[in-house]
């Protein structure tokens, strides 16, 4: 054995030891009990909780992953998405850099025990098949290149998909990138509205492209351009043509879409959905969630995308659901208000007809949510 194959043996069990004593960390400790949507003034809309009290599938949530199918909310756009032998990872981001004046042209640096410890599977039979990355700010790609790193060395080979930019961002990282063309004008991917990008395990995954929102409050498009390089900075990480993409995925006969824009393009492309996956930032400009409701007629809707995620998980004892520092980019109260005074209301109006009014849920941090009993009753 020469030197260079000893070392890259040495390496090799370096990264994993490191990757399964980093499993071991525990996860973060956060009070959700102050938050509105999970007892927080008076409001109680968390996902478990209220399954049990209704008429509807149980859906219990617990510390560690149950078996079969489950969702577990990462934190801002994040979702893990699993059943038994498949891991499909959404906009995964745990480092989370604190907001300061420095960090803005600062070197970032990814956590590598949270990367770890959070994203990588705790089993050992679920392996990451698919990395699913709406668009290149850093919040949804920074900690991607990290985590395939860990992940090959943990014997996962994943399939990233996203759009050039997510590539640039990615770098050499993968070389099992799936480079989507999106069109600037009409928002199409690969020439299709609604392009179906393929299977993993019992997953099967179409892509969406749309716009990303305005940040309220705040002139025009930022953080938009062409990515030339792997970015170290926050403010080098940007949108292409202001483009994010939303995702569908079909799990047998169990539809979930993932949007972290309120904008959508196609919405009478998608067809109807039983689970609603909805980022609620930024939506003072231009969003239609009301036509997107009428369209894909979800059974759950479930906001995401409310929490700060300039705050590391480390200072965050208690869940900060205020994005940002004075304006609050969320307005998570206001959007719990608006779904009974105002989005639901006028989704009936639209239709002229009353439809069914979606679930509105919410999901705790970390948590596994097991959606078999879901499954079953559509399997009836």
């Amino acid at each position: 054995m020469n030197r260079q194959t000893a070392f890259c043996n040495f390496l090799f069990i370096l990264l994993t030891s490191a990757a399964v004593f980093a499993q071991r960390r525990p996860v973060p400790a956060i009070d959700h009990g102050q938050v509105p949507g999970y007892g927080g003034k008076g409001i109680m809309l968390e996902w478990s909780t209220l399954s049990r009290q209704q008429a509807e599938p149980d859906v219990p949530a617990s510390p560690e992953p149950p078996a079969g199918l489950y969702l577990r909310w990462l934190g801002v756009a994040g979702f893990e998405l699993s059943d038994d032998s498949t891991t499909i990872l959404i906009d995964p981001f745990v480092s989370r850099p604190a907001l300061q004046a420095r960090a803005l042209f600062a070197r970032l640096q990814p956590d590598t025990q949270l990367v770890s410890g959070l994203l990588l599977p705790k089993e050992g039979r679920r392996k990451i098949r698919a990395v699913l990355v709406s668009h290149a700010h850093y919040d949804h790609v920074f900690d991607v290149p990290l985590l395939l790193e860990l992940a090959r060395a943990a014997g996962h080979h994943p399939v990233v998909l996203g759009d050039a930019n997510v590539a640039a961002a990615v770098g050499t990282q993968t070389e099992r990138m799936h480079t989507l063309d999106v069109s600037a004008a009409q928002k199409l991917v690969n020439g299709q509205k609604v392009w179906p990008a393929g299977s993993f395990g019992a997953f099967t995954i179409s892509v969406i492209a749309s716009d990303h929102p305005s940040y309220d409050h705040l002139p025009g498009v930022l953080l938009d351009g062409r990515i030339n390089g792997t970015p170290k900075r926050m403010l080098a990480f940007k949108t292409r043509f202001n483009t994010t993409l939303q995702w569908l995925i079909t799990y047998k006969n169990l539809r979930i879409l993932f949007s972290e824009t309120p904008i959508y393009r196609h919405p009478q492309d998608i067809g109807p959905v039983d689970i609603l996956v909805q980022g609620i930032a930024s939506r003072l400009d231009r969003q239609n969630l009301i036509a997107a409701l009428e369209n894909l007629q979800p059974r759950y809707l479930i906001p995401s995308h409310f929490d700060d995620f300039f705050k590391p998980l480390s200072q965050m004892q208690e869940l900060d659901y205020r994005i940002g520092t004075g304006a609050d980019f969320a307005r998570l109260p206001e959007f719990i208000d608006a779904c009974d005074s105002w989005y639901f209301p006028q989704m009936h109006k639209h239709s002229g007809t009353r439809r069914h009014e979606p679930a509105l849920r919410m999901m705790a941090m970390f948590r596994y949510y097991a959606l078999n009993n879901l499954l079953a009753e559509k399997r009836k």
